[in-house]
C-alpha cells in the first residue's frame, strides 16, 4: 500500500498474463498487433537475405543468378522444394 514503492521486476509470468489479458478483452488483432513478434533473420540461421547471397545459392543449385529477389527466391524455392 506504500505509493513510493518501487514496481516489480517485469517477469515472463506477468507478460504472459498481460498478453491473455489483451486476448480475452480485446480480440486477436488487438493482441497479435501488440505482442507479435517480427520474425529476424538473427531466428533462422543459414537464412537467405542479401541479393548476393540469393544469387551464390543459385549458382550452387545450377540456375541462373540473374533477376530481382523475388525471382531468384521463387528458382530457389522451386529447386529446393
Amino acid at each position: 500500500m506504500n505509493p513510493r514503492r518501487p514496481p516489480a521486476p517485469d517477469s515472463p509470468a506477468k507478460h504472459k498474463g498481460r498478453a491473455l489479458h489483451k486476448l480475452v478483452l480485446e480480440g486477436k488483432a488487438a493482441s497479435a498487433e501488440s505482442f507479435a513478434e517480427l520474425p529476424s533473420p538473427e531466428g533462422y540461421p543459414g537464412c537467405l537475405v542479401t541479393l548476393d547471397g540469393l544469387r551464390s545459392k543459385c549458382r550452387e543449385l545450377g540456375e541462373s543468378a540473374s533477376g530481382t529477389k523475388a525471382e531468384l527466391a521463387k528458382r530457389i524455392k522451386a529447386k529446393v522444394a
